[in-house]
């Protein structure tokens, strides 16, 4: 299962221990500075990578910075994901991947 959760999704809050949700090296990447929350794309549970978007005029661009190299089942599921989300503000969705 593949899910694109947005800036302090609950899922992510009040953990004493993240260690089951995000590996060490990308965590600053998530749990940002002043208990900021960043958007997370979640693969099978665990936090993968990160996602933002921009609106330009009748379409959205969704950015995904995955932690590693996704399967193209999971990069299928992210764009996937995108698509619906673009489709909930009316508009089309144009999709990058950050390396």
């Amino acid at each position: 299962m593949v899910n694109l959760l947005p800036h302090f999704d609950p899922y992510l809050l009040a953990h004493a221990e993240k260690g089951h949700l995000i590996e060490a090296r990308p965590y600053k990447r998530v749990y940002r500075n002043q208990g900021w929350i960043s958007p997370v794309i979640l693969a099978d549970g665990r936090v993968a990578g990160t996602w933002s978007y921009k609106f330009r005029g009748r379409s959205m661009t969704v950015e995904a910075q995955p932690f590693g190299k996704f399967s193209a089942r999971v990069q299928a599921r992210v764009e996937q994901e995108a698509a619906a989300l673009g489709g909930w503000f009316g508009r089309e969705v144009q999709i990058g991947w950050a390396g």
